[in-house]
Formats: structure tokens, C-alpha cells, sequence
């Protein structure tokens, strides 16, 4: 019959028996989990798992002691975006917006342009820019008016506008000019063409009286 002193050395046995192998499964399982752990050797470091970013995957490097020493991170490819359009940031200037928490690259951003800053030469290349002369004869940039298009009456029979602009370069309708018809034969002509016809007229009268 066994005695009690031996009943506890055996059970305590057979518990720590029970412990090991519940430890060895789960270790086990976790590897296999991608878990961080210390494997089946002694004394393996405590390894940081890294921070997870989204779209990936890590799984876990093991040495000969099957100890974690690394992990292996698997992404999805970043999306290849597409060139803009020529006319999608035709008058100010692209700039890059960096990447995301993925390391993708992000879409650009227009950069609006304020044409005060931009010199003489840079002033063409932009359509919302225009040069204007200072008052010391100097070109500079200035931002070109949203100008409404000018609404002109319907002009009289010979008669046109002249066009013009305004103080802020816009187009207008002008002064109204007519021209003043020829007496005898309605041809209707500018003055200056009017008086180098009556010019003609009286040469020829002339050369005619003489002749007779």
C-alpha cells in the first residue's frame, strides 16, 4: 500500500506532466496562427509584434530554436493611378500629396497660382493671367477680370460699333459710327474714302472742260 507521502510526489508528477503537454500544443497552435511566442526552446526573446498596417499580412520567421525573429510582410500592390488630365489644372501648378498609411501614393493636388507673383514670362503661360503696364512703363501680372459678354443694340442700317474696353479690360460696345452715303449714287464710304472720291470727280470734271 502506498503511503500518502508518495501518493503527492506522484500526483504532482502527473500534473506537471499534463502542464508541459497543454504548453507544447499551444505554442504550437499559435506558431501556426502567426502569433508571436517563444516556441518550444528556452529563453527566447520577446520579440514586438510590428504595427499592422491594412492590406497586410504577416508570418512569422523562426530560428533553429524555433524562436520568433522577424516577420514577414506581405501587401497588396498599390493602385496605379492615372496621369490628370492636361486641362484639370490648367491654370495653377500640380504638387504631390505624398503617400497613406499603406506607403501608396495619393492623388496630386492643384496648387492654385497667384498670378501677382509670377514674372513677366511665367504670366503667359497661365490663361486666368495677364500683363498690364505700371505707371513707370514696367509690365506686370495681374489676375485677367471675369469679364460678362457686352450686350449691344442691334446698330441702324450703315452704321457699327467701334469697340472698346473698360477700367478693367473688358470689352464694351463702343462708340456707334455710321457712314454717310454719296450723293448721286448711294455708295456709302468713310469719310476719308468719300473725300478721295470727290477728289476724283473733280479731276475728271476738269480734264473734261478742258478738252471742250
Amino acid at each position: 500500500m502506498l503511503k500518502r507521502g508518495e501518493i503527492s510526489a506522484k500526483f504532482f508528477v502527473y500534473i506537471l506532466f499534463l502542464i508541459i503537454i497543454g504548453l507544447t500544443s499551444t505554442t504550437a497552435q499559435l506558431g501556426q496562427l502567426g502569433v508571436p511566442s517563444q516556441g518550444v526552446g528556452v529563453g527566447c526573446p520577446q520579440l514586438t509584434p510590428p504595427l499592422q498596417r491594412e492590406g497586410c499580412t504577416y508570418t512569422p520567421k523562426y530560428d533553429n530554436n524555433r524562436c520568433v525573429v522577424g516577420y514577414d510582410e506581405r501587401c497588396l500592390p498599390c493602385p496605379q493611378l492615372s496621369p490628370p488630365a492636361p486641362e484639370w489644372c490648367i491654370n495653377g501648378k500640380i504638387i504631390p500629396s505624398g503617400v497613406d498609411e499603406n506607403g501608396c501614393q495619393l492623388p496630386p493636388k492643384c496648387e492654385k497660382i497667384s498670378c501677382s507673383q509670377l514674372s513677366p514670362e511665367e504670366c503667359l503661360k497661365y490663361d486666368n493671367c495677364q500683363l498690364v503696364e505700371s505707371r513707370k512703363q514696367r509690365q506686370r501680372c495681374v489676375e485677367k477680370p471675369i469679364c460678362p459678354i457686352p450686350e449691344c443694340a442691334a446698330p441702324p442700317a450703315g452704321c457699327s460699333y467701334e469697340g472698346g474696353r473698360d477700367e478693367k479690360g473688358c470689352p464694351t460696345c463702343g462708340k456707334l459710327v455710321c457712314e454717310k452715303p454719296i450723293c448721286g449714287n448711294n455708295i456709302k464710304m468713310r469719310p476719308r474714302e468719300l473725300r478721295k472720291s470727290r477728289f476724283l470727280q473733280g479731276t475728271i470734271r476738269r480734264r473734261h472742260s478742258n478738252l471742250l
